[in-house]
């Protein structure tokens, strides 16, 4: 069901906002079958280890450039460029990504009403 993959941090990202998107749509719709669901889950649950850990490194780096200001973090001027390297850097490590290793057909989908975003962001997995 599953398979590795290398991906980069910023296409594990795009995964999980379609698949965040693909789980809004399915509770404001009704549920999909069981079948589906389970792929889902389980794809959902391998692209959001690595991004548990991005979110940490993520915090790192402002911390690192960013002064706080009102409670929130801004990250200055002088420190821009820095930051958006060494973030950039960050979203292009790669990593082994258990990801479905069959495709979906779009019938499983079963008349829910997706996203052109989610499409695009998905179509490697899917099966006309």
């Amino acid at each position: 069901m599953l398979t590795e993959k290398k991906m980069k941090l910023v296409e594990v990202q795009g995964l999980a906002n379609a698949l965040a998107e693909f789980n809004k749509e399915a509770e404001n719709q009704g549920g999909v079958s069981a079948k589906l669901a389970y792929k889902m889950a389980r794809l959902a649950s391998e692209v959001t280890k690595p991004l548990e850990i991005l979110e940490k490194q993520r915090e790192s780096l402002f911390k690192k450039y960013g002064e706080e200001k009102d409670g929130q973090i801004i990250i200055p001027e002088k420190s821009i460029q820095k930051f958006q390297k060494e973030f950039s850097e960050l979203m292009n490590t790669e990593e082994d990504i258990k990801v479905l290793s069959e495709k979906i057909k779009l019938e499983e989908f079963d008349g829910m009403k997706l996203k052109p975003s989610f499409m695009f962001a998905f179509s490697e997995y899917l099966e006309e």
